[in-house]
């Protein structure tokens, strides 16, 4: 309850939330399968917004958001180490993930009308984003300093945006591309 007297209540069924009703008594309704995973979710209206499907361990391979009688839904492949490997949305359009040996995205490949556009990634020895490429746009790098956070990000174009940070290792400043500096306070 907050200070005006509105009530917000949580419905529970063996620690899995069931229902959410607002200050207008409005509920939205949650439905589990036996393992536990989310089935589906119902909104105020009582209509059904997104529905899932799993794999035997558990892992979302297909999920179907219900908006205006128009469901769309996304397909989800994995490889043997649990990451995701593919994924196709309501359009068909595929998007397949490719992975280094530390587990990092080393390409993103989106296929239009069968051809495969990348974006290319690498990383430095503390596995930090160093680069990124695809063939449109050149490369994109990104130094750090010794407490990991992005100092610097240089476009292709050789133009580039900068970051300092306080002590506390929140953003001080953001300097872009065109030298507009942003200066940010913390209380």
């Amino acid at each position: 309850t907050d200070n005006a007297g509105r009530t917000v209540s949580y419905e529970h069924d063996n620690d899995l939330l069931t229902g959410v009703t607002n200050a207008d008594g409005d509920t939205l309704h949650y439905t589990y399968d036996g393992d536990g995973y989310l089935n589906s979710a119902t909104d105020f209206e009582g209509e059904v917004y997104i529905k899932n499907e799993y794999d035997g361990i558990g892992r979302v391979v297909k999920q179907t958001f219900i908006n205006a009688d128009i469901p769309t839904v996304s397909n989800v492949s994995y490889d043997d180490e649990a990451r995701v490997t593919t994924c196709v949305d309501a359009n068909g359009l595929e998007t397949r993930y490719y992975y280094d040996n530390h587990r990092n995205i080393q390409k993103i490949g989106t296929v239009i009308d069968g051809t495969e556009y990348t974006t290319a990634n690498t990383y430095d020895g503390d596995y930090r984003a160093n680069s990124a490429s695809d063939r449109l746009n050149g490369a994109t790098a990104y130094e750090y300093d010794s407490n990991g956070n992005v100092t610097k990000v240089r476009y292709a174009d050789n133009t580039a945006m900068t970051l300092t940070y306080t002590v506390g290792g929140d953003i001080a400043s953001i300097t872009d591309a065109l030298g507009n500096t942003e200066t940010y306070t913390y209380s």
